[in-house]
């Protein structure tokens, strides 16, 4: 991450107009955008009990796909944390990486299935 991008992150996450962030969040995820991977753990901690529910609510119940979709939205997260704006909570922009998670896991799943076979013409 440049400086430039650097700044604009802090300001993003400092602006006024973030809403609810507390003072802890917001300086794990200042923290976390400069790469710390402890204070990205911490933010992990707290936010991964509501996304892995959301999952499984998602999934039908299915813990272990639900947990390997919360994992894949935390890398993500990881990967992406430039893009978070702070115009959102940081729990919003979380269960929004994690529904497209799930929808694109559902996506690729449909894609696997075979077609389903022609009705037979008795003509």
């Amino acid at each position: 991450m440049s400086a430039r991008d650097d700044a604009m992150a802090a300001a993003a996450v400092a602006s006024p107009a973030s809403p609810a962030l507390s003072t802890d969040e917001r300086a794990a995820l200042q923290a976390a955008r400069r790469g710390d991977a402890t204070a990205f753990g911490r933010l992990v901690r707290q936010h991964q009990g509501r996304v892995r529910r959301q999952l499984r609510r998602l999934c039908a119940g299915d813990a272990a796909l639900a947990d390997d979709l919360a994992q894949d939205t935390f890398v993500q997260a990881w990967q992406g944390l430039a893009a978070f704006r702070g115009d959102a909570q940081l729990s919003t922009w979380l269960h929004r990486l994690a529904y497209s998670r799930f929808l694109m896991h559902r996506r690729a799943a449909a894609a696997r299935q075979p077609p389903a076979p022609l009705p037979a013409d008795d003509a």
